[in-house]
């Protein structure tokens, strides 16, 4: 037998296939050997030295090959397989949210002014303006949460009185972006104070600082516990010639930094940061003394309103971290006595840790860099998903880019459901004029607006508005009783939205604006002039502004605070007239207040009245003068003397804003004081999906009902080959004679002298432009346009809880549209939008049942849960509640994934109930074994959820509930 030739070439190739397992290489190694050698070279003892010094060969070979794949893995994010692969290509700040993001809200700070201009202090500068400082660091507790500020907050108090107040930026928190350096507040007067009032967005978050004094021989690194979900960590670094912090850079691998530039090396580990800084700075002097770590850590994902809690409920520290020396600006603020807190808008989102398949994702497509400026998808969807929302893309070609912001409305925190009300963005279909004078419609001419008491019904999947007298008489309890009304509405799918739409048909092109203008609310107030010669005093006391209870618009109510000698007037002789000038225009509209019939308080009332009309400009029309009224206006309030002329009386130039031809005639009417208040009537939802399209349908044109004979419409004339006028001259009359041939208005005959026509009976009828005309003109055409609908139910429901829910999820999505969809779309590149469309969680859904098969299934699910227990713990009632309100959430939690199989679900309840159960049935009108045991969500813009239900209850009101029946069997 002729010796077996091996090349390197052919064993390489086996080497690296059989890299992971040393024995195989050497078994590859001996056969080897054994095939060169002609079968004379054997290796039978083990105890050989060659066989030992084999192993140690191939396993070094193997250790080699394996560590240089991994190394080769950590340069290239697609070839990543562990999160320290992943941050080799990550910055800096883009570990931002790894762990957890935060939610957000807005507090407020009120500050009594008088009190606060005591003890301002001043600049220095000579300008003689003085200041106060926020400090950056500042948090507010509340609920068990804490909130902090990023950035310090200068007021100023200028020498001749003005205030204004600015973001201290001269430090930038990587954190936070500023789109400007103004911090929104108000100034209102109430009494003899008055009141400067910040709102400051504030994030859900802790700083744990930590300060640790360095050793250049022994290095450092440390853990530090902390508790929630790790954020972010900044460390600083002391600078021995003045004391002041220089923020260094960090990262979470050590594989990674800059030798230059001094980094701290960051590691999450089992609630503990491990902080180290490598020896490489020590030995080269770029750091020596003290280092600061500030470790961030927030809760999570979170949706709550604080709208219910007393100021006395929140807690202030005025704190910086900078250990600023020169703190003279923020010192006073532990001697002030009086500074209010409160919340009025809810606390949304935040996030939980990225997944790994996602950061791997992130990575590779790049959307971590710059998330601030969200330029391609990727990035867009990074930044969304950290405040909680998902991404879809709706449109993307050459010129335009569309994307939807999307996520699920949250479940009432009483746990009075596990899933939040069922909303979705749906199709409404309609002709200007079937709308036209229904109740719930407001009908101005070019313009109908969409009441939020328009209530819709889904048949087949089409919209079509409820009669209004149909919904008074299921909510009237004389007519039907809780029990009807709740059995009569689970038996429809009805729908409403609580936001305001106006379709617009001005000019013949259509368009539907979506508006809130259900909350207004007084922006500021503030004392402006008075005239002392007439010595009369007064000032408004309390304030306030509501709709009107009859739909008629706005009432806003002011009581009055007057002197002696204004209480001293006559009725008749005290008049209180508010006024504002519209855009564009020189002359005002004047309101009279109504005085409210009081022995004990003097109560205005002021009527502004509108039908919700809203034009293209966003401007409120009112009735009946038919002016325009921005959404939000400034007014003056002028308080009138009649026929009050003390001695030394004069005028002042609130007498030029008194409009006296609402008063009565005869009279001298001087102006006592004038006051300014802003008030806030609504929001244009502008980056709420809304699609607006008008069908075109044959049937809906103007046609001929009879035939029109062709007549000649002008007189035809006798002419020459020239198409000249033959002309005769008649010697007689000594004049040109002409022929006609037919009079204007003749019958058009043809060659056999039949009659001919210029329209058929049929034949669609034209405009000057050669156009067909609607019926019933531009009203008449069939539009159709995109609303945000919430489930019905929520509607109709009148328990407490219920209402209280639906109050606080509309204002949490109207904050969503105006705070973090705005503010991400100010930075799109241009042509893009982003706009906010709820997961749609009832009506119809598309899904693949299996096969690539695509089914429309509801989106609202009932379930029934049915959980064998043992007779201990089928008696145990307590037991019973926590396993069915755990079996609820779980479920729940199952129905968020876009791929969901009946199997998980049941493997999950199992899993999450544990012993306590025996066994676990689990059915509904879509998912159950028979039906379909597993569909996945054609986009994620879609979501099925547990279905809701109307409830009477034993106090005569209705709530909803979750539509899952749990039912327990005793097994013994």
């Amino acid at each position: 037998m002729a010796n077996v030739k091996i090349t390197s070439d052919q064993l390489i190739p086996k080497y690296i296939q059989l890299r992971t397992n040393p024995q195989a290489i050497a078994r590859l190694t001996i056969d080897s050997l054994e095939a060169v050698g002609d079968g004379v070279q054997m290796i039978v003892d083990p105890s050989n030295s060659f066989v030992q010094g084999l192993e140690m060969a191939v396993t070094l070979a193997a250790a080699s090959m394996q560590q240089d794949e991994a190394l080769n893995r950590k340069q290239y994010g697609s070839a990543a397989v562990t999160d320290e692969d992943l941050y080799h290509h990550m910055s800096d700040y883009d570990y931002l949210g790894r762990f957890g993001s935060p939610s957000r809200t807005t507090i407020g700070f009120t500050f009594v002014l008088e009190e606060l201009k005591q003890y301002v202090v001043d600049l220095g500068d000579g300008s003689g303006a003085k200041k106060l400082t926020i400090p950056r660091n500042t948090y507010v507790e509340v609920a068990g949460y804490r909130f902090t500020m990023q950035y310090p907050i200068d007021i100023i108090i200028m020498a001749h009185g003005g205030v204004n107040i600015l973001y201290d930026n001269t430090i930038n928190s990587p954190l936070q972006t500023l789109e400007s350096n103004r911090v929104e507040w108000t100034i209102k007067t109430r009494g003899t104070f008055s009141y400067l009032t910040l709102f400051v967005p504030m994030d859900q978050i802790s700083i744990n600082v930590q300060q640790v004094q360095l050793n250049s021989i022994t290095g450092f690194t440390k853990a530090f516990a902390f508790t929630d979900n790790f954020y972010t960590c900044r460390a600083f670094m002391k600078n021995s010639s003045d004391g002041s912090w220089t923020e260094v850079k960090t990262t979470h691998t050590d594989q990674v930094y800059d030798p230059a530039n001094v980094t701290a090396v960051l590691k999450v580990l089992n609630q503990q940061l491990v902080v180290n800084v490598p020896q490489i700075y020590f030995n080269n002097g770029l750091i020596k003394d003290s280092l600061m770590v500030w470790i961030y850590t927030t809760s999570g994902p979170l949706e709550m309103t604080l709208e219910g809690y007393a100021s006395s409920a929140y807690k202030a520290r005025f704190v910086d971290n900078m250990e600023v020396s020169d703190n003279r600006f923020s010192a006073p603020l532990s001697k002030l006595t009086k500074i209010g807190l409160f919340g009025d808008s809810s606390v949304t989102g935040g996030a939980a840790a990225v997944p790994f398949a996602t950061l791997r994702e992130q990575v590779i497509t790049r959307s971590l860099s710059a998330p601030d400026i969200p330029i391609t998808p990727p990035q867009l969807q990074t930044k969304l998903s950290q405040l909680g929302y998902s991404l879809v893309m709706n449109l993307d070609n050459v010129t335009d880019r569309q994307f939807l912001a999307s996520r699920a409305l949250p479940a009432p925190s009483n746990d009075s459901t596990v899933t939040g009300a069922g909303a979705a963005i749906s199709m409404f279909q309609f002709k200007m004029t079937d709308l036209a004078g229904l109740e719930t419609t407001s009908d101005n001419g070019d313009r109908i607006t969409l009441l939020p008491s328009t209530v819709y019904k889904s048949v087949n999947g089409v919209l079509s508005i409820v009669p209004h007298s149909l919904v008074t008489n299921l909510q009237d309890i004389n007519v039907t009783t809780p029990e009807q009304m709740a059995l009569a509405v689970n038996a429809g799918s009805y729908f409403y939205s609580p936001f305001h739409y106006v379709l617009d048909v001005t000019d013949d092109v259509f368009q539907t604006r979506a508006y809130r203008l259900d909350k207004p609310s007084v922006v500021s107030k503030f004392f402006f002039q008075e005239n002392i010669a007439l010595l009369a005093s007064v000032s408004s006391k309390a304030y306030a502004i509501d709709n009107a209870k009859d739909g008629s618009g706005y009432i806003l109510a002011i009581e009055l605070d007057g002197s002696e000698a204004w209480s001293a007037l006559p009725e008749d002789q005290r008049y209180v007239q508010l006024s504002y000038k519209p855009n564009g225009s020189s002359s005002r509209v004047t309101l009279m207040g109504v005085k409210q019939p009081s022995t004990t308080r003097e109560i205005y009332y002021f009527y502004i009245t509108t039908d919700y009309d809203v034009d293209s400009s966003h401007n409120l029309i009112l009735t009946p003068q038919k002016t325009t009224m921005a959404l939000t206006t400034e007014f003056d309030i002028v308080y009138i003397a009649r026929n009050h002329l003390p001695v030394g009386a004069t005028t002042s130039d609130i007498d030029n804003i008194i409009d006296d031809t609402l008063l009565p005639a005869g009279s001298i009417y001087r102006g006592v004081v004038q006051e300014k208040i802003v008030l806030k009537f609504g929001d244009h939802l502008k980056h709420l999906y809304t699609k607006s399209r008008s069908v075109i349908s044959p049937e809906l044109y103007q046609r001929y009902t009879v035939d029109v004979p062709a007549v000649y419409e002008k007189t035809v004339f006798l002419r020459d080959s020239s198409n000249n006028i033959e002309l005769t001259w008649n010697p007689g009359t000594e004049e040109f004679e002409y022929t006609v041939l037919h009079e204007a208005g003749d019958p058009i005959l043809d060659t056999l002298g039949n009659p001919t026509y210029r329209h058929r009976v049929g034949d669609l009828v034209l405009n000057a432009f050669n156009e067909a005309i609607p019926i019933g003109g531009s009203r008449g055409m069939l539009r159709q346009t995109d609303i945000f609908l919430l489930d019905g139910r929520y509607y109709f429901a009148t328990s407490d809880a219920t209402r209280s829910y639906v109050k606080e999820t509309v204002d949490l999505v109207a904050q969503w549209i105006l705070t973090d969809i705005d503010t991400i779309s100010k930075r799109l590149l241009e042509r893009t939008t982003l706009s906010f469309n709820p997961k749609t969680t009832i009506g119809k859904l598309k899904a693949n049942v299996g096969n690539g098969l695509i089914k429309e299934i509801e989106a609202s699910q009932n379930f029934v849960l049915r959980l064998h227990l043992t007779k201990e713990k089928y008696d145990n009632e307590a037991l019973r509640a926590s396993l069915a309100l755990t079996g609820k959430k779980t479920i729940a939690s199952c129905l968020s994934n876009r791929t969901i199989a009946h199997s998980d679900m049941v493997a999950k309840l199992k899993a999450v109930l544990g012993d306590d159960v025996q066994a676990i049935e689990l059915y509904s009108n879509v998912f159950s074994p028979d039906v379909y045991p597993i569909v996945t969500m054609v986009d994620d813009s879609m979501l099925p959820s547990i279905g809701k239900v109307l409830v009477a209850l034993n106090n005569r009101t209705v709530e909803v509930q979750d539509a899952v029946s749990v039912g327990f069997l005793l097994h013994n």
